[in-house]
């Protein structure tokens, strides 16, 4: 009784594996059709496939935002931002999501918006360009020009800074050697005012 328990067991445990590994296959056919829909401009029925995928694995924040991205793209700004909340309630990457809604605020012509956004990205991730260069852009044309000097500013210290840091510190200089006066030799002495006396004295 107790072996027919064990196999038991052990055939619940097989057949779900099977099903988690037929479920991942479906899902990435499905987000590989998303791609290749993208990849020719075929916004909703990329977003048809992520959707597909999304509803199969429910807790997968990422595919919230790439069906955040397939909204914004079809200028659906509603659905992008309640995708992007739902992102944020499964706990999507911070950085990404600030980025989408920056791009999200950026196609609705809220710059201010974006910026605020954008100023978020580049806070959390110091070294990335792409964060900085969209703020000094969002900030120009919401009309912030200050901001937007003095962020051109900032980003031109901390890019010399990351240089710097990158190179490393710089090399020492080599040692001068010491220069030491030349020793007098035999025919030097001879060449003194002792020795033209003596070669004076035996001519004569």
């Amino acid at each position: 009784m107790i072996l027919l328990r064990w196999l038991l067991l052990l055939l619940i445990i097989v057949a779900l594996l099977f099903t988690v590994r037929f479920d991942d296959a479906v899902t990435a056919s499905h987000l590989a059709r998303a791609d290749e829909f993208r990849a020719t401009y075929l916004y909703r029925q990329a977003a048809d496939h992520v959707r597909v995928a999304a509803t199969r694995q429910p807790w997968n924040a990422t595919l919230q935002l790439r069906l955040a991205q397939l909204m914004r793209l079809q200028r659906d700004f509603d659905q992008a931002a309640a995708m992007l909340d739902q992102a944020q309630r499964l706990g999507a990457d911070p950085i990404e999501l600030a980025a989408e809604r920056a791009r999200l605020a950026e196609a609705q012509g809220n710059y201010a918006a974006a910026a605020a956004q954008w100023q978020i990205a580049a806070e959390a991730r110091p070294g990335d360009a792409l964060a900085p260069r969209r703020l000094i852009d969002a900030q120009l044309r919401a009309g912030n020009l200050e901001a937007a000097q003095a962020g051109s500013v900032t980003r031109v210290i901390l890019s010399a800074s990351l240089i710097s840091i990158a190179a490393g510190p710089p090399a020492p200089k080599p040692s001068q050697p010491t220069l030491l006066p030349p020793a007098i030799s035999s025919r030097s002495r001879a060449g003194s005012p002792g020795g033209t006396s003596s070669r004076r004295a035996r001519g004569a």
